[in-house]
């Protein structure tokens, strides 16, 4: 673990920071009804999450490039990097974490044929197990107001 102590007009502020750097994540939209989301087992929460479908940026900083490819290796989903929309930023948990989220958004037409190919299959390398799980926006949108657990 690495400390850094900051300082900010001549007060001295300790801590620990946990440092990760920048990550990407992406909103996927597809056919303007469902939300594609990964399913996979976080062992800080200790339970299967949902989650958009995110990655670490490598050193290269090619933040399209890597929201691109995390999109294509989590869910199976191709997309051009033009068609990457970006939000902005955010800090994911800015008490404990320097880890900065750049945000993209992708409207994807698919067939039912595309969709039914990736719905609950696996995706990720040998060390991950993620699976992709569709949900329709109203029904998400419905348990993101209520705070439940999707």
């Amino acid at each position: 673990m690495q400390v850094k102590k900051f300082l900010r007009k001549q007060q001295k502020k300790k801590g620990f920071v946990f440092l990760r750097g920048k990550s990407v994540a992406v909103l996927v939209i597809i056919n303007q009804k469902f939300i594609a989301l990964t399913r996979q087992f976080r062992v800080p929460a200790g339970q299967w999450m949902l989650e958009v479908p995110a990655g670490m940026i490598d050193e290269n900083g090619n933040f399209i490039g890597v929201a691109a490819k995390e999109l294509q290796e989590e869910t199976g989903i191709i997309v051009k990097e033009e068609n990457l929309n970006f939000l902005g930023s955010f800090y994911s948990s800015p008490g404990g974490s320097d880890e900065e989220v750049l945000m993209y958004f992708v409207e994807q037409q698919m067939s039912e044929k595309e969709i039914k190919e990736i719905q609950n299959k696996n995706f990720g390398d040998h060390s991950e197990e993620i699976t992709i799980i569709l949900k329709e926006i109203n029904e998400s949108n419905f348990k993101l107001k209520k705070g439940a657990n999707m």
